[in-house]
């Protein structure tokens, strides 16, 4: 493997990396009792570094483990594994972890690994070797910081370590043995390097969260806005601040990260191809502060976009630090997948308007107006009376109002369900204070037929284009 002058991780030089301060003893078969899993942490690959490489032990019951000390490779996960497996290397880490967060176990986390060229520190720690280059941007990302983040949950679980700064730590923050002020171990490394970025790393250990409950609304209708909620528990170690950035009063504004539920990374637009159906994007921050286990109700609204069809998109708390910070949003805890079907409205008109002016020439026998809740292409119906289906639908005529003017129309008996009759497609302005309304006109019907048995009219809508046949409309809710 070639190395940097500057700087080498734990694999760079097998003998050097262990700088042991006293004799290695000659390897002993491990105590590991014979009903043990084959590896610590259950989201591993187990893959045996070789005999000679480790020191075989019976922690923690021999020695303490308090520590986690984090490597990279200088180099994909693969030179790891080929090198812990190598006879003689005399280096090994307990886990190996590449970019797509995959996971190998290569010693025993009882065993001592040889990693992190002081023999105290090797003792009382769990190494954790990572695929990259500690002076290459762009090694370490989303995937990997979360799956190792996972395993050092998991490990600080299990052997009660502290969750800070003092107890996880980088190869380069290991003290030289032979030299207390100086560190990297006994040859000076300085992996993970400056692109490792301990925030983030820090945030994901610390923080973690349960699904408890979620209310979202089954269907949707376009331009409609309805409430959901999402309830989380948090399983973490830190508070969730509560979301006061836009309180009013300023000197009760959070000062730093807030805690929040929002589309994945806290991103600009939601993942759907339908933008701004999730509003705001950030969904909402709970009320008060959640402290460690106790739960947290996170409301925001959904807006129907004017696409019908299924929506989806994926939750996850974020943290959000403020701007002077000038970090970025962490996501963290359980993912919430989260859907709901765009459909049609349905508009019913059940009577006529006031009665119509008979004086007037050529009148309309009946009027009916209709508050739009969104413009568009709408689907009109008309129901006339039962008794009046057997003289012959196609005597009813229809003037509707739309946005190109009056269409005068024949409505015909068209998949429109019992005692319907479909008049056809109409596209319909904006509502606004001008035009609130649409107005459809009966003008001519079957003799007997006057307003107070002219019907209703149904409209819905509205649809993303204009068809030769009446919607299928045997899945919109609200259809009978």
């Amino acid at each position: 493997m070639k190395l940097l002058p500057t700087f080498c991780a734990a694999l760079s030089l097998a003998g050097i990396a262990r700088a042991q301060t006293a004799p290695v003893p000659t390897p002993i078969p491990s105590p590991t009792p014979t009903n043990e899993p084959p590896v610590d942490y259950a989201g591993a690959i187990w893959v045996p570094a070789a005999p000679g490489n480790f020191s075989p032990q019976n922690r923690p019951q021999s020695e303490k483990i308090d520590m986690i000390v984090v490597h990279d490779i200088e180099g994909p996960a693969s030179a790891g594994i080929n090198i812990f497996q190598r006879p003689g290397a005399g280096v090994s880490a307990h886990y190996i972890v590449s970019g797509d967060g995959t996971i190998w176990q290569m010693v025993r986390e009882h065993n001592v690994g040889w990693h992190a060229g002081n023999r105290n520190i090797n003792h009382r720690s769990i190494g954790i070797e990572t695929e990259g280059y500690a002076y290459r941007p762009g090694w370490y990302g989303t995937a990997m910081y979360e799956a190792q983040a996972r395993l050092v949950r998991d490990i600080t679980r299990r052997h009660n370590i502290p969750r800070d700064r003092t107890h996880i730590i980088g190869h380069a923050e290991v003290p030289n043995p032979r030299d207390p002020t100086k560190f990297g171990g006994g040859s000076g490394h300085t992996d993970p390097g400056p692109y490792w970025n301990w925030a983030t790393f820090m945030t994901l250990i610390r923080n973690d969260a349960r699904l408890v409950d979620k209310q979202i609304p089954a269907t949707i209708r376009p331009g409609e806005t309805l409430p959901a909620s999402v309830t989380l528990q948090n399983t973490g170690d830190d508070l969730w601040p509560a979301n006061t950035a836009r309180n009013p009063n300023t000197a009760l504004q959070a000062s730093g990260p807030i805690v929040v539920l929002a589309t994945e990374g806290g991103r600009v637009s939601p993942l759907s191809h339908l933008r701004g159906w999730i509003s705001p994007t950030v969904a909402a921050g709970a009320a008060t502060d959640t402290l460690p286990g106790a739960p947290a109700r996170f409301e925001f609204t959904l807006r129907g976009p004017r696409g019908l069809g299924e929506l989806s998109d994926q939750l996850r708390l974020t943290t959000m630090p403020t701007a002077a910070q000038g970090t970025s949003p962490v996501s963290f805890g359980e993912k919430i997948p989260i859907a709901t079907r765009v459909v049609p409205w349905v508009i019913d008109v059940p009577a006529p308007d006031a009665p119509i002016d008979a004086s007037l020439p050529n009148g309309p026998l009946a009027r009916w107006s209709a508050a739009l809740p969104i413009g568009g292409i709408y689907a009109v119906y008309a129901a006339p009376p039962k008794a009046a289906k057997t003289r012959g639908e196609r005597s009813f005529s229809y003037r509707i109002e739309t946005l190109d003017g009056p269409r005068s129309v024949q409505a015909r008996p068209e998949d429109g369900g019992i005692g319907l009759l479909f008049a056809g497609y109409f596209a319909f302005p904006e509502p606004s204070k001008q035009a609130p309304t649409v107005a459809v006109e009966l003008q001519s019907a079957p003799r007997g037929i006057e307003r107070m048995n002219a019907g209703v009219v149904r409209l819905v809508g509205p649809f993303p284009a204009v068809s030769n046949r009446a919607p299928d409309l045997s899945q919109i809710p609200g259809w009978k």
